[in-house]
């Protein structure tokens, strides 16, 4: 579209995305420390991490329940209930 219009493509680019800048970067060297000793070593944290098992996932055998209840879904107290087991009425 550029070269119809006889437009210039690097006016619409960023100097930082342009080659020359990305061989500049990349072109750096850096020294090798061969000492160990000369290594930075950060103390551990004075802190003890304790993690959060609201953020754990539940396992894919035991989906987890995202219905959310409305009014709908309210039973009236007067019902009888059934028993799961002997299917009888219960009465609160």
């Amino acid at each position: 579209m550029c070269t119809a219009t006889n437009l210039n493509v690097e006016q619409f680019i960023k100097e930082v995305y342009m080659l020359q800048r990305t061989l500049r970067i990349w072109g750096n060297k850096f020294s090798i420390m061969l000492n160990v000793l000369n290594w930075e070593v950060r103390p551990p944290p004075a802190f003890e991490m304790m993690p959060d098992h609201s953020l754990h996932r539940h396992p894919k055998s035991q989906p987890h329940k995202t219905r959310i209840r409305g009014d709908m879904n309210v039973k009236e107290t007067g019902e009888p209930k059934h028993c799961g087991v002997c299917r009888t009425f219960i009465y609160n």
